[in-house]
This record gives structure tokens, C-alpha cells and sequence, in this order.
């Protein structure tokens, strides 16, 4: 609606100024801007749309029997004609001996259909008469389908199945050849769970407690049945990968161990039974709540949410782990009783203190790390061979027992005494025997209530896994079709079962997955069978356990922590900035030597002012322009186009885009105050109209919102109006927030304004009834510019209007037109200095440099328009060229504006040459809403006298709508090129034209003058129309300048349809 009055008023500016023009010239034109005037209506007469019919061309019908057509094609082509509802037939005129006849899908002929019937066989032939309603009925056998099904289906089912797949052949190859061909693979990923299981399920729980001490195996049990599990619903069709390889996450250790010392700390060491059983309770508490939030995110398809929160965050809790896994190292290698702290007497004990058997403490957390260094230095300097970790502990771990046995006097309960084994079970402990730790009777509740933040920052950090792993995963086997919402409802599942038999996390683990699927298992029997061996390995029992070197679990543990704490210290050197990598830095330093949950608190806290840093440092304004620049698509004549170039610096346009918040509106604001700052910018060129492309911005918070109204009190102190365009109430759902949010601070409220804003507003906006608000809201950019540069025309309007006047009044210009000799005298050329008429009175725009420049330069245009009118009048012999009533008759004063505005001064013509051409030209009124030729239609070249059309280009590339006001041209290029139009075009208000079709094209072409005749001194029809074809050149050029800079200037930004808007 907003839309169509605008245009509306375009077109009655546009017709004002052909009015004025030809007021002394026609009364025709002046009849017309007497009808003109109701478009300052601000009334929409919506309901006087009328609808326009249109000829339909039928498409004609390709001929009949042609040869090369297919009887398929011919029957599709035929189909809607010669179907009559189900028993509709269809005939064809192809070749009779190529068609086929249609058989009954009940014919008691038909052989019984198996699996062993063809899906494909010739059919016999049928004859042209042969009906859709041939097809019997169903007969009565398929009365009970579930009878035909349960009683026919099914053993013909069983009995293919045992004929094809219980051969002798298949019961060999998939019972015995394939299982035997993973046998490799499980043994490699049965090792590699054993390793893990060493490494971090030993030490689940914190063994350096005397509460927990002897928990180890309990431990290592519950990491067995973690990975069964999870290797169970991955292979079993939970995940898309056949072979991933399931096991529990290694950085919820960190996480148990301070939910353990919480429920120590509140319960107390006098009650070990209780603390223990509440532990366990937390941990399987924890992995059920891991489970529900993986498969709520999964159902509710926020998989790839999760991948927007920073990666050095992440990156920064691994290496938070690693230092973990380091100083949990030195405890296990160590035997420390207790946690390591950071104090002098820990020191003392790690490097100096020595143990029962004279032997430093020193040398046995040492040893491990060596051996880890070593395998490290081996890795990057000879092989990454999937066999050599497996291969060097299990070298490790032999030569180790053969020093035992070789060396005199060694025992193994020499060593596990002395802490160089594990102590094994006192008593024959089953597998299960984590179970009987489950007592709810001893759970301390309110105490297991304190450790739920533990829970759910252990959870935020499980969750951010998987939308790494899975796409690394993916992209290191070659798996394209994998989707992180099916692998996250997978973990959920996994984890919720997990906790739900009394065990702990687990996820899908990269490496493990990438060694098992190389070394050739590639299905999910392969994964099963995995789960199987993990599932013997458990049930042997904890015995083993106490012939483990403790160097080789200790080894394993600094391995895994110097490999997390290089991927967060040193492979992201120099590939973060100096922020990001101090940030990894704070947060591996604070979980490491404070708490785990604070520094996944502290990841979180520094994520979000990282990205209030990082997002205000990104300008929301994103390109500005001056009205020189920035102009609408409106079509207007030259002496227009001039005049809004000159004053089109009171125009300032700054496009906004992204997430406007009170990080990014602060620089926004900035730039404000220094357009208008006197000293900086506003003294030399001061604005009128500042507008706010806000079409590419995505969301405004409150903050921002609130900036917008200190803005517009600023504007309101220098008389500057404030559009926002590119927000519309029926757009998309971020252009209705955003308005919300601006409405909700008064934005778009109306407020009282000092007498002289008021009376300087009224100077521009005369015939605005809504001239006291000044904010405006347009749908697009090119309203904006439309609506700015009407109301400086209306100012230029005024002016002209009132030097005319004044003219007339003072005597200086008179002219006189009787009869059939116009006489112009010569002394009523005096052209009376404009300047700035009658502004003395208001001492508000006497002393606005805005508005003086924005008067004078209306004046000099306007001076210079009408000096150039009378001179072309004066230098012609214009008594062939008026009406009977002494006036100019259109559309010669009409063309003298269009054309003589463009027009060199060697091409300049005389009222004569005009009056010739005007000769050829039809006079065609275009009612509102009709179509004046369509895109791909032969026009005419068309000039406008009253109204408005609108042009409106539909490409491949996008939408684009342009106006043609009164005093312009259309169809120049396509008609003068002789190709067809890429626009259609419209009347967008009630329109007068003068058209020129092709027959009187070629007629203009072709005259010659006569000699003896009036019209001797004109040129040639062909030269006529060379000087036409140059105009149409310097009216494409003018045409291509506007839209092009329009396109520009909107380019980057969401595309709006400036089309009028549907009431």
C-alpha cells in the first residue's frame, strides 16, 4: 500500500513538471495537472483495481501421424483428450502392429509369480480398441489379504530363503571363510581395548584415595562393559559407520575424579560404603544424562548446531585433559597417596624422597615417561605404522617379565610390594563385581544432588565430540552418506543403556575406528565380533591385573596426555591468533591446576567474549554512499537527473548487515555523530536524509535498539530525517523481530519538534500530511531514494513555479501568442535573478545552510530551464506550430522536454523539426494495471505525458523493477535495436502515452521533404532517424548509469522487491 502511494506521488511530481513546463504553452498539459493533483491524495483507492483479460494463444498441437514419434509419447500427448474418467480409451495414430495389448493382472492363465518369475517379458499384442476397462475385477480369492499373506507368503518366504541362502556354499563363506578373515582386525581392536582399559578405565577412579584404592579392577569392569555396549549399538545399525569402534570417553576421568572428591569431601572417609556407593551412582547417573542430552539433540536435529561453538575452546579442554592425564601419570607411576598438589613438599617427594627399598621415587615416574618420549620419537621419525603402539608395549611388557624371570632373586611380589606391578585382587573378584557396590540404601542423595554441575560439564564437554569425530571419521574412511543427527541419537542410545546397566560414558572413537576399519574390517559382523572378544577378555577376570607393569600403564597415560597437550600447545601455534592461543592457554592452566568444571567455565565465559571481541571488530556498516551516487530507478528527464545530482549530497546512505548488537552498534553510532559533527563533516556538506539500509542485518538486540533512538535524537537536534529501509511487517520472521525490537523503544513513536524543525520540514514536505514524524519506515532502498528525491523535486517544483511568478508580476517577462503568428518580444526575455525566493520571512531557513543550498541550486536549475525555453522559442518560427487557441499543442512541448534536455548542441532541433515528428506519434491512454508489451513481444518506442509505468525485468539471476515517470521514454533500446524486450511493462497509475509503432517508424524513415513546401528546411527521414538513434543511445546510457548504480549499491545485501505492494 505504502508502495503504490509513493508511486503515485512520483507520477504527480512527474506530471507537475510537464505542467509547468507547458503551461505556457498548452492547455492541455495544463487540463491534465489539474487532474494530476488528486495523486497528492494520501487516500489509496484500492478498489478501483480493475481487472485486465488478456487473448490466450493456445499452444498449437503438434501435427498428427508425424513420423519419428514414439506410441509412448503420442499416448502421454493424447492422455488428457482421449481419457474419459475409468473408462476413458486410448486411441493413437501411430503404427497399429507396434502397440500392445494390456493383460488382465488376475488371468487364471498367468503362471504363478515367484521369485524366480521374470520382471521383464514380451507381451502380446492388442488391438486399438482395447480399453482401460478391459481389466477384469478382483475376483474373490483376494477378498483376505491377511489370509493370502499368513497362509501363502510366508512359507514361500521360509522355503526360498533356506533353497538360496542355507546352502552348503553360504553356511562355508559367512559362517566360517568371512569371520576368519576379521580375525586379524578383532585381534588388533581387542588389543587396543585392553590398552585403553590399562590406561584410563585402571584409573576411573581416584586410586590415590584409600577409599578408592582398591576400585582399580571395579574400574577396569565397567570400561569392558562400556565399550560392549557401545560396540553393540553401533554395529547393530545404530551408526552409519559399519566398523566404529566404541569405548568409553577418556576425558571423563577428569570429571569422576572431581565428582569423587566432592562426595568424599561432604560424606566423609569414616564412611567409605557410602561414598562409594554414591560414586557409582554418579558416575552412571552422569553417562544417563550424557545419553538423554545425545538423543534430544539428535531428535530434535541440532546436530549441526553443536559445531558452532569455537573450536580453540575445545581445543583448549583437551589440553586441560592432557595436563590431567600428565599429572595422573605421575600419581600412578609415582604410587603417591593422595592427589599430586602444587607445593614444595610434593616436590621433595617426586625428586628426592626415596622409598622402602632405598630406591628414588624419582626413577619410577621417570622410566615412563621415557618409554612414552621414545615411542613419540619413533613415531615422527621412522613409522606411524596402525601395529606400532600395540606392538612396542607389548615388546615392553615382555621384556619386562624376562628380566623377572632372569634375574635371581626378583619376584613378582617383590615388585608389587616395591609398586613396580599392580597389586592384584585380594580375593577372587568376578567381573561383576562392580555391581554389588550399587547399595541405594547407603546413597547419600542430598550429597549426589552437589555434583550434577559436574554432571552437566562433563556432559557440554561429550557432546562437542561428535560433531568432530563423526565428519573426521567420515572423511578418513571415504563414508559420504553419514548425517551427525543418526550418530547422535546412536550415542544416546548407547550412553542411556550404558548408565542404565551401571556404567559409565562412551562415544565413537576416531582412532581406534580409523585403525580397525584400515586393517580390514569392513562390516558390522566384524564390529559384533568385537564385542564378543571384548566380552571374553572381561569375563577372565581381574587376575591379570596383577602381573600389569605399572611402567606400562603409566607409559600409556603420559602418551595419551603429551599427544592432548601438543594438539592444544604446539600444533596450534601460530595457526590461531595471539587471543585464541592465550585463551587455550588460560583454560588448559585452569582446569589443570584448579578444577575441571571451573575451567570448563571459564572455556565458556572466554567463548563468549571472544566473540563479542571478534564480532565487534567486524564494522556493521557495511558501505556508504551520497545521493550522487545512490540513486533510485526511477526514470526521470534530464534537466531532473541534473538537479538531484547537484543537491544528491543531502542524501547519505549507510548500508548495515550481520548481527547488530551493543558491540557493533557503538562504531554505527560513531559514524553518525561524525557526519554530523560541524568540524568534521556536516559544515561542508550537510545532510537532509540519512537512510539506514538495514535489509542484510540479521537481528538487533536490546542494546542496539536503544542506540537507535539516541540516534535519532541526534538527527532531531540537526533537522535530519532518519529512514530505515529493508524491513517490512510482512517479510521474513528476522525483518518482523527487528521492528518489534525498534518499536519497542519508541522508535517509530511520533514526537513533538521545535517551531523551526517543523517549519523547515514544512518547506521540503508541503504536501506531506504526515510531515511532523521524522522517522520513516520503507520495505527497500529504492522507496527510500524514490521518496528523498520527490521531495527535493517538490522544493524545485515551488521555485520554478514561484520565479515565474514573480516574473510575471515584476514585467520583466512577457510574451505574447495571438493568432496564427506567435510573436515572441524580445524584450520580454529579461530573466529575473531567482535567488531564494521569498525566504526572508522565516528566519529558520534563512539561516539553514542546507536549505539556502538546496534553494539556490533549485533557482539556478530552474532559471537555467527557463532561459533555455525561450530561447529555443525565439530563434523558431513557431506560427506552424500552434493551436488554434495560440498554444502549443502536445506532444511537441512534451518532446521539446524529453529530447532537447539530452541533445548536443549541433543535434539541437527547432519547434518545427519537433512538430514533424510529433506528426508520426499516436496518442494511447494506458488505464492503471494494464500491460503497455510483454518481455519477449515486439514494442513501440513510447514517450510518457501523464501517470507512471513500471518496468519489471524477471532474469534468471533475480528480479528487478524500475519506474518510468511522465516526461521519459520507454522501449527505445529493443524498438531502435529491432530486438525483442526483456521487460514487461505496466501501468502502475492511470497513463497517457504518445507511441510510435514500426509502420510509422519505417513511414518517418522513408519522408522526404518537398521543395516549395514549409517543411523544405527539415532534414531527411533518414536523417531524422540517425538523430533518433543517437538519442535512443544517450537515453540507454542515461537508462544503464541509473539502474546499474542502484544494482551496485545494493549489491551484498537481501534482495527486496521494490514491486507495489498487494492491499
Amino acid at each position: 500500500m505504502f508502495t503504490r502511494r509513493l508511486q503515485h506521488k512520483t507520477a504527480g511530481l512527474a506530471s507537475q513538471a510537464l505542467s509547468q513546463n507547458f503551461s505556457s504553452f498548452s492547455k492541455v498539459a495544463a487540463q491534465q495537472w489539474h487532474d494530476d493533483n488528486n495523486y497528492y491524495s494520501d487516500d489509496d483507492d484500492d478498489d478501483d483495481d480493475r481487472d485486465i483479460s488478456f487473448k490466450h494463444t493456445p499452444i498449437p498441437s503438434p501435427p498428427q501421424g508425424s513420423s519419428g514419434k514414439s506410441t509412448l509419447s503420442t499416448i502421454l500427448s493424447k492422455s488428457n483428450q482421449e481419457f474419459d474418467g475409468c473408462s476413458g480409451s486410448i486411441t493413437t495414430n501411430g503404427d497399429t502392429q507396434s502397440q500392445q495389448q494390456l493383460q488382465s493382472l488376475d488371468d487364471p492363465t498367468l503362471p504363478e509369480i515367484n521369485e524366480t518369475f521374470p520382471l521383464l517379458r514380451a507381451a502380446p499384442q492388442r488391438s486399438d480398441t482395447t480399453r482401460y476397462n478391459s481389466i477384469p475385477q478382483p475376483v474373490e480369492t483376494h477378498k483376505d489379504p491377511l489370509a493370502s499373506s499368513t497362509t501363502k507368503r510366508w512359507p514361500k518366504i521360509l522355503k526360498n530363503f533356506v533353497e538360496t541362502k542355507l546352502t552348503k556354499e553360504n553356511i562355508i563363506k559367512e559362517g566360517i571363510v568371512r569371520p576368519v578373515r576379521y580375525l586379524p582386525s578383532v585381534v588388533l581392536g581387542l588389543l587396543l581395548n585392553i590398552l585403553d582399559g590399562l590406561s584410563y578405565g585402571m584409573i576411573l577412579f581416584p586410586l590415590a584415595e584409600p577409599v578408592f584404592s582398591h576400585l582399580g579392577p571395579a574400574g577396569l569392569s565397567m570400561f569392558y562393559v562400556s565399550c560392549i555396549v557401545s560396540q553393540l549399538t553401533y554395529s547393530l545399525g545404530g551408526s552409519g559407520f559399519h566398523s566404529g569402534v566404541g569405548s568409553e570417553m577418556i576425558e571423563v576421568v577428569p570429571f569422576f575424579h572431581s565428582m569423587a572428591q566432592t562426595l568424599l569431601s561432604e560424606i566423609g572417609e569414616d564412611n567409605p560404603r557410602s561414598v562409594v556407593a554414591t560414586t557409582i551412582v554418579a558416575f552412571a547417573m552422569s553417562s544417563i544424562v550424557t545419553g538423554l542430552v545425545f538423543f534430544t539433540l539428535g531428535y530434535a536435529r541440532l546436530g549441526s548446531l553443536v559445531g558452532f561453538f569455537p573450536r580453540h575452546i575445545l581445543v583448549g579442554c583437551i589440553g586441560g585433559v592432557g595436563w590431567f592425564l600428565i599429572v595422573t601419570g605421575i600419581e600412578v607411576s609415582s604410587r603417591m597417596q593422595g592427589n599430586l598438589e602444587y607445593n614444595w613438599e610434593t616436590l621433595k617427594y617426586l625428586f628426592w624422597q626415596v622409598d622402602d627399598y632405598n630406591v628414588l621415587i624419582l626413577i619410577k615416574w621417570v622410566v615412563p615417561i621415557v618409554l612414552a618420549a621414545l615411542l613419540i620419537l619413533i613415531q615422527k621419525k621412522v613409522t606411524r605404522n596402525p601395529l606400532l603402539v600395540p606392538g612396542y608395549f607389548i615388546s615392553v611388557f615382555i621384556a619386562f617379565h624376562l628380566l623377572v624371570i632372569l634375574i635371581p632373586n626378583l619376584s613378582y611380589q617383590l615388585l608389587r610390594d616395591a609398586g613396580w606391578l599392580f597389586q592384584g585382587p585380594t580375593t577372587s573378584e568376578p567381573w561383576w563385581y562392580f555391581y554389588t557396590l550399587y547399595d541405594f540404601k547407603e546413597v547419600d542423595y542430598w550429597s549426589l544432588v552437589k555434583t550434577v554441575p559436574a554432571m552437566f560439564a562433563l556432559t557440554f564437554f561429550g557432546i562437542l565430540h561428535v560433531p568432530i569425530n563423526v565428519p573426521a571419521l567420515a572423511a578418513s574412511i571415504g563414508e559420504d552418506n553419514i548425517n551427525i543427527d543418526h550418530e547422535l541419537l546412536a550415542h544416546g542410545i548407547s550412553n542411556a543403556l550404558s548408565g542404565l546397566m551401571g556404567s559409565i560414558q562412551n562415544y565413537l572413537v576416531y582412532t581406534n575406528s580409523v585403525l580397525f576399519i584400515r586393517s580390514g574390517a569392513d562390516s558390522r559382523l566384524s564390529g559384533v565380533m568385537l564385542a564378543f572378544a571384548t566380552f571374553g577378555i572381561m569375563i577372565s577376570g581381574p587376575d591379570v591385573i596383577g602381573f600389569i607393569p605399572v611402567m606400562v600403564v603409566g607409559a600409556l597415560i603420559f602418551l595419551l596426555g603429551f599427544e592432548l597437550v601438543e594438539e592444544a600447545l604446539v600444533d596450534t601455534w601460530g595457526r590461531v591468533s595471539r587471543f585464541e592461543y592465550a585463551t587455550i592457554v588460560v583454560i588448559v592452566v585452569t582446569m589443570g591446576m584448579i578444577d575441571f568444571v571451573f575451567g570448563i567455565l571459564v572455556g565458556i565465559l572466554l567463548a563468549c567474549v571472544s566473540l563479542v571481541i571478534q564480532t565487534s571488530q567486524r564494522s556493521a556498516i557495511k558501505a556508504t554512499f551520497t545521493g550522487e551516487v545512490a540513486r533510485s530507478t526511477v526514470r526521470r528527464n534530464a534537466v531532473q537527473q541534473r538537479f538531484l545530482s547537484d543537491v544528491g549530497d543531502q542524501i547519505f546512505v549507510m548500508r548495515l548487515g550481520g548481527n547488530i548488537f551493543f558491540g557493533t552498534i557503538v562504531r554505527v553510532e560513531q559514524a553518525i555523530r561524525d557526519l554530523l559533527d560541524e568540524d568534521k563533516y556536516f559544515k561542508e556538506k550537510p545532510i537532509r536524509y540519512l537512510i539506514l539500509d538495514m535489509g542484510a542485518v540479521t537481528s538487533i538486540d536490546f542494546s542496539a535498539a536503544e542506540a537507535f533512538c539516541r540516534i535519532k535524537r541526534l538527527l532531531d537536534t540537526k533537522s535530519v530525517f532518519l529512514l530505515i529501509t529493508g524491513l517490512n511487517d510482512d517479510a521474513n520472521v528476522d525483518s518482523k523481530e527487528i521492528i518489534k525490537s525498534l518499536r519497542s523503544v519508541g522508535l517509530f513513536h511520533d514526537e513533538e519538534h521545535g517551531a523551526a524543525n517543523r517549519e523547515e520540514e514544512s518547506a521540503t514536505t508541503h504536501y506531506e500530511d504526515e510531515s511532523w514524524s521524522f522517522v520513516r519506515l520503507f520495505p527497500n532502498l529504492n522507496s527510500a531514494l524514490e521518496w528523498s528525491e520527490n521531495q527535493f523535486l517538490k522544493t524545485y517544483f515551488r521555485t520554478r513555479q514561484l520565479s515565474v511568478a514573480t516574473g510575471q508580476s515584476s514585467g520583466k517577462s512577457s510574451r505574447t501568442v495571438s493568432g496564427s503568428d506567435a510573436v515572441i518580444k524580445p524584450e520580454g526575455l529579461a530573466i529575473v535573478d531567482l535567488g531564494l525566493p521569498d525566504l526572508g520571512h522565516n528566519l529558520a531557513l534563512a539561516t539553514t545552510p542546507r536549505l539556502s543550498g538546496l534553494h539556490r541550486s533549485a533557482a539556478r536549475h530552474a532559471h537555467e530551464e527557463n532561459q533555455q525555453r525561450l530561447l529555443e522559442m525565439v530563434e523558431s518560427d513557431t506560427s506552424s506550430c500552434v493551436s488554434t487557441t495560440g498554444l502549443l499543442a502536445q506532444p511537441v512541448p512534451l518532446f521539446l522536454q524529453t529530447f532537447q534536455a539530452i541533445a548536443t548542441p549541433v543535434h539541437a532541433r527547432d519547434i518545427r523539426f519537433w512538430t514533424h515528428v510529433a506528426s508520426f506519434f499516436r496518442r494511447q491512454a494506458v488505464p492503471h494495471d494494464t500491460v503497455l508489451y510483454r518481455s519477449g513481444t515486439a514494442p513501440g518506442f513510447y514517450v510518457v505525458e501523464a501517470g507512471m509505468l513500471r518496468a519489471e525485468y524477471r532474469l534468471a539471476q533475480g528480479e528487478l523493477y524500475e519506474s518510468i515517470s511522465a516526461g521519459t521514454t520507454c522501449g527505445e533500446l529493443p524498438f531502435f535495436s529491432e530486438t525483442l524486450p526483456t521487460a514487461t511493462v505496466v501501468a502502475a497509475v492511470d497513463s497517457v502515452v504518445w507511441a510510435l509503432a514500426r509502420e510509422d517508424w519505417e513511414r518517418l524513415r522513408a519522408w522526404q521533404p518537398e521543395e516549395n513546401d514549409a517543411a523544405a528546411a527539415l532534414p531527411s527521414g533518414w536523417e531524422m532517424a540517425q538523430e533518433f538513434y543517437e538519442l535512443a543511445l544517450r537515453l540507454t546510457v542515461e537508462r544503464f548509469t541509473s539502474v546499474m548504480g542502484y544494482v551496485m549499491i545494493s549489491a551484498n545485501t537481501t534482495t527486496h522487491s521494490s514491486q507495489p505492494a498487494k492491499d
